[in-house]
């Protein structure tokens, strides 16, 4: 009997536990990982569980990962979304990308694996909103990389997509991927262990059709509740003797309870061509086509035939939709191990030598090379490298482990062997695996290189160093790299390009500007685009730190205009856009700076460069937060954290902590604002970090809220001290008022010397903020109307509400002595209106105590504080997002009607079901569904 027909036994409170969830139509995508020893049943639990699904109308996407096939790219969603044949609705696209049909022009250095991740989630959201689905993943223990990032971010967005999962794997080998996976809140992991006696013998009954005699149900129970040894124990009896399976006390069952042996007596019965065919089946794998055992075996087709016709009526092989299958991995491995090493290792040379004759893809031909290669072996070394060069654009992660087996078999003489190296850096830095690629980069630079392999290798530590946050460490290995008078013009520009953005970082300004205009110099000699985009940014932003903030923006401009020529580099698409927002955000330019950071963000997404990704949310959140819409500036730093940790990059996490500290402490949520900035504390590398001046806010801004004022000045500046540049202003204008207040009743001389840099930088600039911020520092200090009148005016046509309200509420401390009683009270009242709209209770409350201290008494306040949970809490973009939920939007579509990213309507769904204590959207869209009925 078919092993599939067979009752499931033993495991009917398994498949209740999972088939209870599944029947809950508004389950949020639950995620099941059902883990155990080979052999022990995972795979028959899952069919009858897809079974169930199945004849209950769902569509049923089920892959498996192979172990000769750990090298191919989302191999297992291939097959799970039927790509290689004809895609469910949605998935063309991606189809085209991961089998390399796609007429888009990739490279190395444009990781297309996180759009291909992004299209196969988009794909299945579409796709569940027209059925119920069941997405399952077999052996994820051999799953490649790309396979393991895409059930990461399938399980974070389970409440999104209502896909049920279920994940199967052994308890060895062990993978720290799906460790963590298995450890998110959303999975449900359960362990099978072997069956119970009473279910052992009854499964090998159903097999025999008749009742067992006791000494073959004894050798049953001993076989240890393997379910996979009892059937073939049973396959062993049957072909021993028609009368094995009754009682005989004059001839007991040879049985033996190992696999291996019983194999070997069901083989026992093979021809030697049979045998031989499964061998060479065995090299190949698991699941094999048909053509490539006969290109391995070099049998005709009818030869082929009637040995499959054998090995399939012995129960070893069956037919599975165009391949041909062992019935279970360890079948095939027993085979597999039964050939000698050596005998093996050749058998997969020669298997490599024919499909590369036949013209198989290079990452076929390469897995078996891998297997089979002698010690140098230059054609091992070829296909390995021209596989890797396949995969880097959709698995740099592959990629690397393809190089690096190639380093392994190439001559340690091979002349392109540091070539390799610095390939396989370029891979572990795409692919995220930032401590192997600074280690590989270290060796291989203590070594020595030729000029321009060593600046390109570290040009990627470079990177590798500057994700990780270590700003000084990364400008160290640029101009370690231009020390070399040797490396050509193209590397220098590139370099130079480089070290002017860390230059700045470090408030190097004199200096990035230098090397910027260099860099762009050479980058027109010799027609870089991409050393030249980059320059552009530089000097863009060089513009910005001296305050010449139109300039800046054209600068950002032409970098735009350069990067849209010749474009060949993911930096070179994307790092402009970015720079053009933040010149936007300097200039008080919001919308056109949402708009820049919005058409960024897009693009990044669209071409892979995910690694940017956090730095554009974050740009939003800080439009956002001087546009005053403070719930939207959290929910993009919330997505920008998400994505950083996904990524793997710290470079912009203590930025991005330090504007999510300042909303809560003006909010005067104290301990949250607390727990961000310890976490800032924890993510720092010494030395000068992106963001700088948020994060010594943050830090002063806590400490003068929990009453340590002096700290706080001391924190102010200090860094104001520390940073000052040889043309000051830049960054230092956004704690500028708040350092020149704490130091007017202290050190008015120092407040005085701030405010001029303040007012010069801001006459510089011309911008309606700057100005605004220049006015303030020197209303402060001089007690001067007129500048107050100024500031509140700047930052009323700036659109910076918070700092509006904060310089209405100066002006009335500034002026105490001179500002009529209801001068301040209008502006205290302005004040307070705008705090409370935007939720700074902090602010609020001292708002409110200064008009108290004037005798005003408050009656109805203007507007209450917004619930934490309910339907009244919802913010209004919330509100938004929840009518176009409950319209079947996905969060794609969504994002395209209101111009934002499809990340951040996932972060703002989280929120709306959190608040509202939902599941799923299936339960969200329900519950909108019975509200509008009951208003109707």
């Amino acid at each position: 009997m078919d092993d599939a027909l067979l009752p499931l036994r033993g495991r009917a409170e398994e498949l209740s536990r999972i088939a209870t969830v599944l029947r809950e139509e508004s389950a949020h995508g639950p995620a099941f990982v059902i883990q155990g020893e080979p052999g022990i049943g995972k795979s028959r639990l899952v069919d009858e569980v897809v079974s169930q699904c199945a004849g209950a109308g769902w569509l049923v996407l089920k892959g498996f990962s192979l172990e000769l096939e750990h090298d191919r790219p989302f191999g297992p969603l291939i097959e799970a979304f039927r790509l290689e044949h004809q895609p469910e609705p949605g998935f063309k696209p991606v189809a085209d990308l991961l089998t390399g049909n796609s007429a888009e022009g990739v490279s190395a250095t444009t990781p297309m694996h996180y759009r291909i991740l992004q299209g196969l989630l988009d794909g299945l959201e579409q796709a569940a909103r027209r059925r119920r689905l069941l997405l399952v993943l077999e052996d994820a223990h051999w799953a490649d990389h790309g396979t393991i990032l895409f059930l990461t971010h399938l399980v974070r967005r389970s409440a999104d997509l209502n896909v049920p999962i279920i994940v199967t794997r052994r308890t060895w080998p062990r993978s720290p991927d799906l460790d963590r996976i298995e450890e998110h809140p959303g999975v449900d992991v359960i362990r099978l262990s072997s069956l119970l006696p009473e279910d052992a013998v009854l499964m090998a009954e159903d097999v025999a059709g008749t009742p067992l005699h006791g000494g073959v149900r004894a050798k049953i129970d001993a076989a240890g509740g393997n379910p996979l040894l009892i059937l073939e124990l049973m396959a062993s009896l049957r072909h021993q003797s028609s009368t094995a399976l009754t009682p005989d006390a004059d001839r007991p069952a040879d049985l033996s309870l190992s696999l291996r042996a019983s194999l070997s007596r069901r083989l026992s019965f093979l021809s030697d061509g049979c045998l031989q065919m499964l061998r060479f089946g065995s090299v190949l794998g698991l699941r094999f086509s048909f053509h490539d055992l006969q290109i391995s075996t070099g049998l005709s087709a009818t030869e082929l035939l009637s040995l499959i016709d054998e090995g399939t009526s012995a129960g070893i092989l069956h037919d599975e939709d165009d391949r041909l299958v062992f019935r279970h991995d360890l079948v095939r491995a027993a085979l597999y191990e039964d050939i000698p090493p050596a005998v093996r290792k050749g058998l997969h040379r020669e298997v490599a030598l024919k499909l590369a004759a036949e013209g198989a893809p290079a990452g076929t031909v390469a897995v078996h090379f891998s297997l089979g290669a002698k010690e140098q072996d230059p054609a091992a070394v070829a296909w390995l490298r021209k596989a890797a060069a396949d995969a880097a654009p959709r698995s740099p992660a592959i990629a690397a482990d393809l190089l690096q087996r190639a380093l392994q078999v190439a001559d340690p003489t091979h002349p392109e062997r540091d070539e390799m190296t610095s390939q396989l850096i370029s891979a572990l830095l795409w692919s995220g695996q930032f401590h192997r690629a600074e280690a590989r980069a270290e060796e291989m630079l203590l070594r020595g290189t030729a000029a321009d392999t060593g600046a390109a290798v570290r040009y990627a530590l470079g990177r590798v160093l500057v994700y990780s946050g270590d700003v000084t460490g990364s400008l160290s290995q640029v101009e370690e790299a231009l020390a070399d008078d040797r490396i050509s013009p193209g590397w220098r520009a590139r370099l130079l390009a480089e070290a002017s953005l860390r230059q700045l970082v470090c408030g190097r300004v004199k200096d990035a500007y230098e090397s910027a205009m260099e860099a762009l110099n050479l980058a027109r000699e010799h027609n870089d685009s991409p050393a030249a985009t980059v320059a552009l940014c530089s000097l863009s932003r060089t513009a910005a730190y001296r305050s010449n903030t139109l300039e800046s923006i054209d600068l950002a401009r032409r970098a735009v205009a350069e990067g849209s020529r010749q474009t060949i580099d993911a930096i070179q698409s994307v790092q402009p856009l970015l720079y053009l927002g933040m010149a936007q955000i300097d200039a008080g330019r919001l919308i056109d700076a949402q708009r820049s950071l919005e058409d960024g963000g897009n693009v990044a997404e669209e071409i892979g460069a995910r690694w940017i990704l956090p730095l554009f949310h974050l740009g939003l959140a800080l439009v956002h937060e001087k546009a005053g819409r403070w719930d939207d500036c959290l929910v993009e730093a919330e997505t920008a954290l998400s994505i950083a940790d996904e990524v793997g990059t710290k470079v912009w996490v203590p930025w991005t902590l330090a504007v999510i500290a300042h909303l809560h402490i003006h909010r005067g949520r104290l301990e949250e604002a607390t727990n961000s900035v310890q976490a800032i504390k924890r993510d720092l590398v010494p030395g000068p970090q992106f963001g700088w001046e948020w994060i010594a806010l943050a830090k002063a801004e806590l400490n003068e809220a929990l009453g340590d004022a002096d700290s706080a000045l001391q924190i102010l500046k200090g860094e104001w001290d520390h940073r000052a540049a040889v043309e000051p202003l830049g960054d230092h204008k956004l704690f500028g008022p708040m350092l020149v207040r704490l130091l007017v009743p202290r050190d008015l001389n120092s407040a005085r010397g701030i405010s001029d840099v303040l007012v010069s930088g801001g006459e510089r600039s011309g911008t309606d903020s700057a100005l605004a911020t220049a006015a303030l520092a020197r209303g402060s200090v001089e007690a001067d109307l007129t500048s107050f009148e100024a500031s509140i005016a700047g930052y009323e046509k700036a659109g910076h509400r918070h700092d509006l309200a904060a310089a209405c509420e100066r002006a009335v401390d500034g002026l105490e002595d001179i500002l009529p009683r209801d001068d301040r009270v209008v502006l205290l009242r302005r004040a307070l209106e705008i705090y409370e709209d935007l939720g700074a209770e902090l602010d609020a409350a001292r708002a409110a105590r200064g008009l108290r201290s004037l005798g005003v008494r408050r009656g109805v306040r203007g507007r209450r504080a917004r619930p934490s949970s309910g339907w009244d809490s919802l913010t209004d973009t919330e509100r938004t997002v929840v009518a176009l939920v409950a319209d079947g939007l996905s969060n794609k579509e969504i994002g395209r009607r209101l111009y934002i990213s499809h990340r951040t309507v996932g972060h703002h769904v989280s929120h709306v079901l959190t608040k509202l204590g939902k599941s799923s959207r299936v339960e969200l869209a329900a519950a909108i569904g019975r509200a509008e009925t009951r208003r109707e």
